[in-house]
């Protein structure tokens, strides 16, 4: 049954799920809230049309991931975002679907799937720091190229180690 506080309640969140950049009604919008919220589309499909309400436990866990007030969200009391700017930005949409598939993991996985990630990280960052530290290689055939900065001390150098009766010449 459709009452105004549900009708309310779906407003809220449709303005939520517009700020941070999920799917327009109409296009995928159910889909994707019940991806990343791990219910079925039906159950998104009634609470973004004011069929119904999620258990309070939904709500904070909704508060929580899209950064809204709790207390704006269940009751329309307060700032949408606890009294500060949106926090969280628009999602890209290749962010918004390593979210859905995250949100489908379970905590074990997540745990997994973070260490793997920090572990690429700090290979990467190895990586950078061995290439950064090697020094460029000249190409046969072509002059090695040189900064600007480089190349003004190099000449500050030579001048300073010039005699002045060469420099005139």
């Amino acid at each position: 049954m459709v009452t105004d506080e549900k009708i309310a309640f779906s407003e809220r969140l449709n303005k939520v799920l517009d700020d941070v950049g999920f799917a327009p009604k109409g296009r995928g919008r159910q889909v994707q809230l019940g991806e990343r919220m791990g219910v079925s589309q039906k159950g998104a499909r009634k609470w973004l049309e004011g069929e119904a309400i999620p258990e309070t436990v939904r709500l904070i866990e909704i508060a929580k991931k899209f950064g809204a007030s709790f207390e704006w969200l269940a009751t329309g009391r307060g700032d949408p975002y606890g009294g500060s700017e949106h926090p969280l930005p628009p999602l890209s949409q290749t962010a918004s679907e390593i979210m859905a598939v995250v949100d489908t993991l379970t905590e074990s996985q997540k745990k997994d799937l973070l260490a793997q990630i920090t572990e690429q990280s700090k290979r990467n960052e190895q990586l950078l720091e061995e290439l950064n530290s090697r020094p460029l290689a000249a190409v046969p055939g072509k002059p090695r190229p040189v900064s600007r900065f480089a190349e003004s001390a190099r000449k500050g150098a030579t001048k300073a180690n010039t005699p002045p009766a060469k420099q005139s010449e």
